[in-house]
């Protein structure tokens, strides 16, 4: 199924890990909502375009893992280098010292 649009009410959540779950469409807006989150994986699901430009509202992420679908996108150099963590941001097969195996999620910092 889809990542339905009230996933947005769940503000004070901190972590969402849902892979290999079979999920299709596209990511919702509504994600970038989720202020609170440190970590957001949606490894190995069915979930295609564009990444929503409100996920550069999440801040606070140090682990955001997109491997395994047909998200394509930009990130902003926030989120590819956040400041207060000591490691760099894996975005899937992708981080800040730009190794890329996916090259449909781009960063600024790069």
């Amino acid at each position: 199924g889809e990542i339905p649009s009230e996933i947005g009410m769940l503000t004070k959540l901190t972590s969402l890990i849902i892979n290999g779950c079979i999920l299709t469409g596209t990511l919702p807006s509504e994600i970038g909502l989720l202020t609170s989150l440190y970590t957001l994986s949606l490894d190995f699901n069915g979930l295609v375009g564009s990444l929503p430009s409100e996920i550069n509202n999440l801040v606070l992420i140090d682990d955001l893992s997109l491997v395994g679908t047909e998200l394509t996108g930009d990130l902003t150099p926030l989120l590819c280098n956040p400041q207060d963590i000591t490691e760099p941001l894996a975005v899937g097969d992708y981080n800040t010292q730009c190794l890329n195996d996916n090259p449909s999620i781009r960063c600024d910092c790069c």
